[in-house]
């Protein structure tokens, strides 16, 4: 007869076994070098020791130098500044021109309304399990890499340095507890620049922080509301507002129940109002899912190489879970954590990878040109004043 210490030994040591075989499995996986490179080039992930030797420079051509392990050319001739202005700089409607963050809406329950969107500004979601570090993320995004004096920082245990510390503005509530994001909220990014010949253009996008799922906190029933409201804007939206859901993943752990089961939900959802759409004889495309992109988050606590192996293993989780094709959309990888994944700029490059999912982002907006003469009549009273005051 088996004694429950020897079950519960059993058990223990089939879950280890289980471990060793996955970890095994997932040091086996095949990546592709421009992952790698990638992943070099944003400056995400621990990376590897250094050798004791120091690098050598050769040059290539009078006047500019190559390191021998096969940096990128560079001008010593430029001044900081000048690499900084080409490279770093957010495009709009985030940097330093756009407008203060509003939030425009807050949804909590399905009897409230969502926020007019008359002026079809697109929508870029931020969906996740709790805990993946989906507010700060948000913050990097809103107030990334905003300051012109941007340089490389130094770290200092327990403190976070003045010159890398967000603007004031609205903000969405970061906290290790997980569950604390309770509402779908949105937050509207807008600038107005590129003056050519009295005509400027509009830039404006809405990032949509919605409640983590797992929820590990939550009671079951406010667990299944959570569900039910964030289903019922990814699918009745509709694809007019939403281009993107942005579906973040820890780097460290990668996709869990918890991510498979809310991909499925979603799926099953879309099923059935589909299926109702053919009864009542309508024809619904907004039942269809948006595209979905996987961010990889908390990048700085992966090594480089498990970093580009978490790649590879997210992208063919992702096609497991969908029963149509999923998009070919690139996996973004991010660090938001300040003085790290924003206002961190090495040579001429932001590092973090919260640059590179700016401009992603910024890909989904189309810039709406205004004559000079049509502002002037959005504002008459102004003009007015300003007129008497000669």
């Amino acid at each position: 007869m088996i004694t429950h210490a020897q079950t519960t030994r059993i058990f223990s040591s089939s879950v280890i076994d289980a471990k060793v075989s996955n970890r095994r499995s997932f040091k086996e996986l095949a990546v592709h070098p421009s992952i790698h490179n990638y992943i070099q080039l944003i400056g995400v992930g621990i990376p590897p020791r250094r050798s004791k030797k120091k690098s050598q420079r050769i040059a290539i051509e009078p006047g500019r130098f190559r390191d021998r392990r096969g940096g990128r050319a560079m001008n010593p001739e430029a001044t900081e500044d000048q690499k900084r202005e080409r490279h770093w700089k957010p495009p709009p409607p985030f940097g330093p021109k756009a407008f203060p963050v509003k939030v425009v809406g807050n949804v909590a329950t399905l009897d409230d309304h969502y926020p007019a969107n008359h002026k079809n500004i697109p929508e870029i979601v931020l969906a996740g399990r709790s805990n993946v570090g989906k507010s700060t993320l948000l913050n990097a995004l809103l107030y990334g890499n905003k300051h012109a004096d941007a340089v490389v920082r130094q770290r200092v245990r327990g403190k976070t340095p003045e010159s890398v510390k967000q603007p004031k503005g609205m903000k969405a509530t970061t906290s290790d507890k997980p569950g604390e994001t309770r509402a779908i909220t949105f937050y509207q990014l807008a600038a107005r620049l590129e003056r050519e010949n009295g005509v400027f253009y509009d830039h404006a996008l809405r990032l949509v922080d919605l409640p983590g799922y797992g929820f590990a906190y939550a009671k079951e029933e406010a667990a299944r509301r959570y569900r039910a409201l964030m289903a019922d804007y990814l699918l009745k939206r509709g694809n007019k507002y939403l281009k993107r859901v942005l579906l973040l993943i820890d780097a460290r752990h990668g996709m869990k129940k918890a991510d498979v089961d809310f991909l499925m939900d979603l799926q099953e959802h879309s099923r059935h109002l589909q299926e109702n759409s053919r009864l009542d004889g309508k024809r619904k495309k907004n039942a269809q899912l948006p595209p979905i992109q996987l961010v990889l988050t908390k990048c700085d606590l992966v090594t480089r190489a498990d970093l580009a192996r978490r790649v590879a293993q997210v992208r063919s989780q992702l096609s497991d879970c969908f029963i149509r094709e999923p998009s070919q959309l690139p996996v973004m990888l991010v660090s938001a954590r300040a003085g790290v994944g924003y206002n961190n700029v090495v040579g001429d490059k932001a590092r973090g990878g919260v640059l590179e999912l700016q401009k992603e982002i910024v890909a989904l907006v189309t810039p709406k040109a205004r004559e000079e003469k049509e502002l002037d009549k959005q504002k008459p009273e102004r003009r007015t004043d300003h007129r008497r005051q000669r």
